[in-house]
């Protein structure tokens, strides 16, 4: 019961930073990669510049309504990449998926957005023979 009390206490009172750590410990613990940590702080950080994440409370987030409104925020004030928004969106989901298992937050289904990769130039046929003759004369074959 009184495990209860105090899992009710830290839903009303952690902030986004709060759970932020305490999943950084959690996944230290579990071994994760630091590289893999270092990617979660840098996004956690960039985070930050959208919503204040040292005094929002985590009970007060709705997260559908946070990652549509950081996607929107990033479309229009920033100059990145669609892929790259998908990335940021992929680094902060399992913080938010974190704060559900701990009861923190409701769940929720999550909308990763969707991107195109760029349409590519493709090589003349003059340009493809001119660079497959050039390797043959350096004595390589490479197969394709």
């Amino acid at each position: 019961m009184t495990r209860k009390k105090r899992r009710l206490i830290l839903q009303t009172e952690m902030t986004y930073v709060d759970v932020f750590e305490e999943f950084i410990r959690h996944k230290r613990i579990v071994g994760l990669a630091e590289e893999t940590i270092n990617a979660y702080t840098y996004n956690f950080k960039y985070l930050g510049k959208f919503i204040d994440v040292e005094n929002e409370l985590i009970k007060d987030i709705d997260p559908r309504v946070l990652l549509s409104d950081y996607v929107e925020y990033l479309k229009t004030n920033t100059n990145i990449q669609p892929i790259t928004i998908a990335t940021y969106i992929r680094h902060v989901v399992p913080v938010l998926k974190y704060a559900i298992s701990r009861e923190y937050i409701e769940d929720f289904k999550v909308e990763y957005p969707k991107y195109q990769n760029p349409i590519k130039e493709i090589y003349t046929e003059w340009e493809l023979k001119t660079y497959q003759k050039g390797r043959l004369e350096r004595n390589h074959v490479y197969f394709a």
